[in-house]
């Protein structure tokens, strides 16, 4: 779901820009999981979301003359799964989740919104084929050394 889903929503996209003037643009959404140094908790959807990087890249070289592709990499944002399923229920403001984080705080929608419509529009026209990290600063592994349980745990 992670790496094929997008692929397939990309060529259909694409099928239609190549009918029409200009340059189109595809965005797809990563997440700080695809970052090199890795992610023990999240192994699979990393590789994915490496993977989806890495098409991301390609995509953008095979198509450039027709589109632009490329990705935001989203480290933790406030969402409402984000609150249910991450945060504790003693610190549903995740004051100490967000501790390590130079920001000190999870990103908002808006503020992805925001960069999606930047690529989107005319100020970026010459950027294609990378992947923006929206992360607050998180450094690889950060939350990982708060404690939290790793897959080698939990066996």
């Amino acid at each position: 779901m992670n790496l094929i889903s997008p692929l397939w929503f990309a060529i259909r996209v694409y099928r239609q820009m190549r009918l029409h003037d200009g340059t189109g643009c595809i965005i797809n959404i990563s997440s700080g999981a695809s970052h090199p140094a890795g992610s023990p908790t999240l192994v699979s959807y990393g590789a994915a979301k490496s993977g989806l990087n890495q098409m991301t890249r390609s995509l953008a070289e095979e198509w450039g003359p027709h589109a632009r592709v490329n990705a935001l990499a989203l480290g933790p944002h406030i969402t409402d799964n984000f609150r249910a399923f991450v945060l504790p229920k003693d610190d549903p403001a995740g004051t100490e989740y967000f501790a390590k984080i130079p920001l000190g705080r999870g990103g908002e929608p808006q503020e992805v919104g925001r960069a999606c419509v930047f690529l989107a529009g005319g100020g970026a026209d010459y950027i294609n084929g990378t992947t923006i990290e929206i992360d607050g600063g998180m450094m690889p592994g950060v939350l990982y050394e708060a404690g939290l349980k790793t897959i080698t745990d939990l066996s």
